[in-house]
């Protein structure tokens, strides 16, 4: 064959690839949405019967995926290649203690096992045992490379330990928890800027952090995900202490803390504000409007409190209507339909009804449900996936890492069921 007629003959080949790499991938997109839009993926018919389906979800794919995470020869959780960050660690001690409480087992997962090692790991590699508090994040073996103090990160090390305890019935759990609680309001309650409130950004030894490059948001600032975060810790460590000063700081937070950013008007509610107490953040983290909702109701109802359903029904009413994509079902956070959001419109509404019964959110609820199990779930392990698009294509396929760890799917999961399977029987 002559030079000329090799010449065409590679470029015929790299055509005729390019043609069928560009159909391969429109028929991948074809395939993706179609499940989205009924094809491949019906879904279910019910609320009760998606709750039989993440019951045996959880029981025989959700814990064999995280108790695979176990890191035999460190100790703590291996997720991330960068080190072990105090968020994700914290998540799955949690996990592991929490479903183990609610009575979800599943084969060859010890879970109690699990919890015991997150929870020797943080406490012996990641407390400050000069300053108190918990360091961001240290290496594979447990040595210190970031000895800041987050509030955010905290109050998931104080939600671990609590559920820890109540899951192990260890007593240092509870002793533990204790500590950080008393460091938090010794170290972290802001008695400066007539805001009230909690300051989040901190060095080792606990100076605000107010300029410069932190994990998470811009120092200087306060945030509704950390003030979120403190309420549920302070919620369950109340239950498990009755500790009249645990009462007082719940209290504050649920009556004028939290207030800072979740006002009566939903349209007013704000992520985050500056030390003057102007609002600097997105105003369209609709997940976190859910989140708030039923999160407030479980601390009012920890405190003996008469559960204020008004606020809860203003703040889920208007997280569905400025929040809902109209053509996928999910609900968007800053413009986005991450995992998170979805889960915490599960836990809304089981919270809903298991206290209430009520059945206003439902179909709302439904529709998600299906979306959650054709898009975000993939079949392989269960593990729902990072983001997706309205069309159900991928969007981020991250199933793990220092931020995602478990924690809001498998709770959306666990309260979503015990919800609904008790409708059931």
């Amino acid at each position: 064959m002559s030079l000329f007629n090799n010449i065409i003959a590679a470029l015929l080949f790299l055509t005729l690839t390019r043609v069928d790499s560009a159909y391969r991938r429109e028929v991948l997109q074809a395939q993706e949405s179609a499940a989205v839009d009924g094809e491949d993926c019906p879904g279910r018919g019910s609320l009760q019967e998606y709750a039989d389906y993440f019951d045996k979800q959880l029981r025989t794919q959700t814990l064999l995926f995280w108790y695979d995470k176990l890191d035999v020869e460190n100790g703590g959780f291996d997720l991330d290649p960068d080190g072990k960050h105090i968020v994700a660690q914290s998540r799955l001690i949690w996990l592991f203690s929490y479903t183990h409480l609610k009575g979800f087992n599943a084969d060859g997962v010890d879970s109690l096992n699990a919890a015991a090692a997150g929870f020797e790991f943080v406490s012996s590699k990641m407390r400050d045992p000069v300053h108190g508090g918990y360091y961001w994040s240290v290496d594979k073996q447990g040595n210190v490379q970031d000895d800041r103090k987050m509030m955010y990160g905290q109050s998931f090390v104080l939600y671990a330990f609590t559920t820890y305890f109540k899951a192990s019935g260890d007593p240092k759990g509870k002793e533990l928890a204790m500590e950080l609680f008393q460091t938090l309001v010794d170290k972290a309650q802001d008695t400066t800027t007539g805001l009230g409130g909690w300051f989040e950004q901190f060095t080792a030894d606990w100076t605000v952090l107010s300029q410069g490059d932190t994990p998470l948001s811009q120092p200087g600032s306060k945030t509704h995900g950390a003030t979120i975060h403190f309420m549920e810790s302070l919620t369950d460590l109340l239950l498990v202490t009755g500790n009249p000063r645990v009462r007082a700081v719940l209290a504050q937070v649920v009556d004028k803390d939290i207030r800072l950013f979740f006002p009566p008007d939903p349209d007013e509610f704000v992520t985050r504000i500056d030390f003057s107490g102007n609002s600097i953040g997105r105003l369209d983290h609709y997940g976190y409007g859910f989140e708030y909702a039923w999160l407030r109701i479980e601390a009012q109802r920890a405190l003996g409190r008469s559960l204020n359903w008004d606020d809860y029904d203003r703040y889920t009413r208007k997280m569905i209507e400025k929040g809902i994509d109209a053509k996928s079902g999910g609900i968007f956070d800053a413009e986005s339909l991450v995992w998170w959001a979805q889960a915490e419109v599960m836990s809304g509404v089981a919270v809903d009804k298991a206290f209430r019964n009520g059945s206003e959110y439902e179909d709302v609820l439904l529709r998600l449900m299906r979306f959650v199990e054709c898009a975000f779930v993939d079949p392989k392990d269960g593990i729902w996936r990072w983001g997706v698009n309205s069309d159900g294509s991928i969007q981020d396929d991250a199933k793990f890492n220092k931020w995602k760890a478990g924690f809001h799917d498998t709770r959306g999961m666990v309260k979503f069921v015990k919800a609904y399977k008790a409708v059931s029987k």
